[in-house]
């Protein structure tokens, strides 16, 4: 976990909402070992980006989605980091939808991932 502040403090101190979050991630059993506090959203996500490596999954929610998605499909991973086992080529991930989700109506959906990011993808055919 990084814990990390909006751009717009709301009169808050600059460390202030990532400390209360880090302790609520502690108060409800998260061990502290895993926690990291970057305050800075661009750094955060940046120092995120670098600690993955293929396959893990990275969810960030961002203060300004523009800027934050830039930074993702931009980022060029250090040589050695994992880098030359990334694919350009959109990789089929197919997951099972559980009972009673939405999306389960169609059951001809797949997640889809790249380097863009994640998206569900329909298999129907167009009709005319």
């Amino acid at each position: 976990y990084i814990c990390r502040r909006d751009d717009r403090l709301r009169g808050r101190e600059s460390d202030e909402i990532p400390a209360l979050l880090k302790r609520t991630l502690i108060e409800n059993g998260v061990s502290e070992d895993v926690i990291e506090t970057i305050p800075d959203e661009q750094e955060a996500v940046q120092h995120a980006l670098t600690a993955c490596k293929p396959g893990d999954l990275l969810v960030v929610f961002a203060d300004s989605l523009a800027r934050t998605w830039k930074q993702i499909i931009y980022f060029e991973p250090e040589p050695g980091k994992g880098s030359e086992s990334r694919s350009a080529e959109p990789v089929a991930a197919p997951f099972p939808l559980a009972s009673g989700d939405p999306w389960q109506a169609d059951s001809k959906l797949e997640v889809i991932h790249d380097e863009r990011g994640v998206w569900l993808k329909s298999n129907d055919e167009p009709s005319d």
